[in-house]
C-alpha cells in the first residue's frame, strides 16, 4: 500500500495505537506519537523499515477500528482474517445477546399487535354482520307491513310494527331495547 493511501486511513481512523502483523503472523507494536503534527507521517516512516502484512489500528481501549493490508493486489475494501482477542470477543458475545434479546422482545410486541388487530378486525365483523342481520329483518317487517297495508288489513300491518319493531331497532342500533 502506498504513503499516501496509508497516511489517509490513519487520518481517518485516528489510531491511538497501531499492530503491525508480520508474514508470519508475528505482531509488533508501532509508536504513535502524541500532540506532533506530523504524527502519521513519522507512523509511516517506522512502517517502511519492518517487513508487514496487515495493520491493525486500535482506539485507546484496544479495540480494533481498522485492518489496512499490505500484500500485493490486496483491493480497498477486501476482507481480512482477524483473529479477535478476548476482549473483542466477550464485546462480540454481549453485543450479539442484546440483539438476540432486542429481536425476541420485538418479535413478541409484532405478535401481540397483530393479535389485537385480528380480534378488531373480528369483532367489526360480527358487528357488521349483526348490523346487517337487523336491517334485513327490518326490511322484511316493512314489506309484511306494506303488503298487509296493500291487503286491506290495516291491524295486522300496525300490530307487526308494534311487536317487532322495538327489539329489531335497538339491536340495529346496538342498545338494548327498554
Amino acid at each position: 500500500m502506498d504513503s499516501s493511501a496509508l497516511c489517509a486511513r490513519l487520518r481517518k481512523f485516528r489510531p491511538s495505537r497501531l499492530v503491525a502483523v508480520g508474514p508470519t503472523g508475528e505482531k509488533r507494536n508501532i509508536a504513535v506519537p502524541t500532540g506532533r503534527r506530523r504524527k502519521w507521517d513519522f507512523a509511516i516512516r517506522a512502517l517502511e523499515h519492518i517487513d508487514w502484512v496487515t495493520l491493525e489500528l486500535l482506539d485507546e481501549q484496544g479495540g480494533l477500528m481498522d485492518v489496512v493490508d499490505n500484500r500485493a493486489g490486496a483491493e480497498e475494501g477486501e476482507l481480512v482474517e482477524v483473529t479477535p482477542d478476548a476482549k473483542l470477543a466477550g464485546q462480540l458475545e454481549l453485543l450479539l445477546r442484546a440483539q438476540d434479546v432486542a429481536l425476541s422482545r420485538q418479535e413478541r410486541a409484532t405478535a401481540q399487535l397483530l393479535d389485537g388487530y385480528t380480534k378488531l378486525v373480528q369483532t367489526f365483523a360480527e358487528r357488521l354482520g349483526s348490523m346487517e342481520r337487523g336491517y334485513t329483518a327490518v326490511l322484511e317487517l316493512a314489506q309484511r307491513a306494506a303488503q298487509a297495508q296493500a291487503d286491506a288489513q290495516p291491524d295486522l300491518g300496525d300490530e307487526l310494527v308494534r311487536q317487532f319493531a322495538p327489539g329489531l331497532v335497538g339491536k340495529v342500533m346496538g342498545s338494548k331495547p327498554k
